[in-house]
């Protein structure tokens, strides 16, 4: 999915989060907003947003000195999804199709990335989402292909999501799954320890893409990702962000995240804070 205008005020606000999280002071934040913008206005050089928040924070990571601005901020998401889970794996377990309930929880996790999740409210509002239809959701397509599916890549997205995508995993089962991080942090993306913290060595096997984008992209991954991405029987991308890289890969996928912007929510023709499951064949 290629970069767009609509991208830099979004790109423009996430810059001075992120400065903020580090509590410099008002000097510091202001040759560091000078740093985004400066990048802002070279947007021509970058095909996506990915590319382009990449370059950004990377910036961010210099000038502040701090490799993992959100570290506590993933720390707390964590934390309160799995104080939750127990009452999702329940709902999921109870439910007359576990596997729907399973994606369904998956998605609804993406609500902790638009919020501080200490707020009882933001976990009820998960909960419900499982009784809920989604505005896309190609569940039989997922069915077909789990009937002889050995190998399964889970591309991951944010930490405190990534707890209920044990559920999902869990559902997948008896094939191998695979579940990708990034390879360095970046906004509150989940890497490696986050995936141990949110207890997903329980069901998957923990692999790094290579990248430090918000969003996969293609010239960073490692080899062993590459032969996920391209052999694995099912690939599920999570996120927007993966979205936004991988939309144009020329393999089948499935595509499960909230359409946070009115751009992808455009995209997919469903109402903006959407939860979408779609299945993308691979083109003719």
């Amino acid at each position: 999915m290629k970069l767009t205008l609509e991208c830099l005020p979004c790109l423009l606000r996430q810059s001075l989060e992120a400065t903020r999280l580090t509590t410099l002071d008002a000097g510091h934040e202001q040759a560091i907003m000078d740093a985004a913008l400066a990048c802002l206005s070279d947007y021509k050089r970058y095909a996506t947003s990915p590319q382009l928040a990449r370059a950004i924070h990377r910036r961010i990571q210099q000038l502040t000195g701090s490799a993992d601005p959100y570290r506590e901020m993933k720390l707390t998401h964590i934390q309160a999804a799995l104080d939750l889970y127990d009452q999702a794996r329940a709902r999921v377990m109870a439910s007359d199709n576990p596997l729907l309930t399973a994606v369904k929880a998956a998605a609804a996790g993406n609500l902790i990335d638009a919020a501080i999740y200490a707020d009882i409210e933001i976990g009820q509002a998960i909960l419900d989402r499982l009784d809920q239809p989604m505005a896309i959701c190609d569940l039989d397509a997922l069915s077909e292909r789990l009937r002889d599916a050995k190998t399964i890549l889970i591309i991951g997205d944010n930490a405190g999501e990534s707890v209920f995508d044990r559920l999902l995993a869990e559902q997948l089962h008896p094939a191998a799954v695979y579940y990708a991080v990034k390879s360095q942090p970046i906004i509150n993306d989940a890497t490696l320890e986050d995936a141990r913290l949110s207890g997903l060595e329980s069901c998957t096997r923990l692999i790094e893409s290579g990248c430090d984008s918000p969003g996969t992209i293609l010239e960073d991954i490692t080899p062993e990702f590459a032969d996920l991405l391209w052999h694995a029987d099912i690939v599920i991308s999570k996120g927007q962000g993966n979205y936004e890289g991988l939309s144009d890969v020329p393999r089948d996928m499935f595509f499960l995240l909230k359409a946070k912007c009115p751009l992808v929510a455009g995209h997919f023709g469903v109402p903006l804070g959407s939860d979408i499951f779609r299945y993308q064949a691979k083109p003719a």
